[in-house]
């Protein structure tokens, strides 16, 4: 305090206010320091959260040449990881269409049979049938059929006998057809299988019998019909079957 202040108050006035003033920031001090919670506490020379910088020296990025490394052999891993589930995606799906392809082939693409007779050796003792004839055309929605590929099974009381159409004692004809080639290609085609009993069967059919012919295509599709022959072949050419 400046001399004169000092002579206008006095040696002693002066001394309390002194004391007074002093007291008064030691109680300022100690409520600020002890009292008030240390987060609400803020030093005179500490920066406020506008004069931070905003980059420090403790925060350190982590690129480098390690973790470039590490991300390239992931994104590597990702696209091979891509790339074998593309292709295993793909075949199956060849397979599931190959599959489904044949299958509708083996359910669709059989062959329908028309008619059967049967030619009458009256000159065997006893009389019997020497010759089957099937008349052949395609099923509903089946394909092109050769044939030449279609195997045969003849089953009776006595035998089983299994070939295909283009062996001995089997003779293919056509009735009507859009071409010359055994390719039943349109349901208006009608081929003739005709089957000499003589060369394929060891035994004779006879009245009364009952032959089973499983017609096969290439395709898998199956045909069975049961053949009855009448009970009295005597006086006649040619029978139903």
């Amino acid at each position: 305090m400046p001399r004169a202040q000092q002579q206008l108050f006095g040696t002693v006035g002066f001394e309390t206010a002194h004391r007074s003033i002093k007291n008064e920031i030691q109680e300022r001090t100690f409520i600020w320091t002890n009292l008030l919670p240390r987060d609400n506490v803020r030093r005179a020379d500490e920066p406020t959260d506008i004069h931070k910088p905003m980059f420090t020296d403790n925060d350190r990025g982590q690129v480098g040449i390690g973790t470039l490394i590490v991300f390239i052999a992931m994104v590597l891993v990702a696209a091979i990881a891509a790339g074998v589930l593309i292709n295993t995606a793909g075949l199956l799906q060849t397979q599931a269409e190959a599959t489904g392809e044949e299958s509708t082939q083996q359910v669709a693409d059989r062959i329908q049979i028309q008619s059967a007779t049967g030619t009458v050796d009256s000159d065997s003792s006893p009389t019997s049938i020497n010759k089957t004839n099937l008349t052949l055309t395609k099923s509903p929605g089946a394909g092109d059929i050769q044939l030449d590929n279609v195997s045969y099974q003849i089953v009776t009381d006595d035998q089983v006998v299994t070939g295909v159409f283009t062996d001995d004692g089997v003779t293919i004809g056509s009735i009507s057809s859009e071409t010359d080639d055994n390719v039943i290609t349109d349901r208006s085609d009608r081929y003739e299988v005709e089957f000499n009993n003589t060369d394929i069967l060891s035994e004779t059919i006879e009245g009364g019998d009952s032959v089973e012919i499983t017609l096969t295509t290439a395709a898998g599709a199956s045909t069975v019909a049961e053949l009855r022959v009448p009970d009295s072949l005597v006086d006649r050419d040619a029978v139903s079957l």
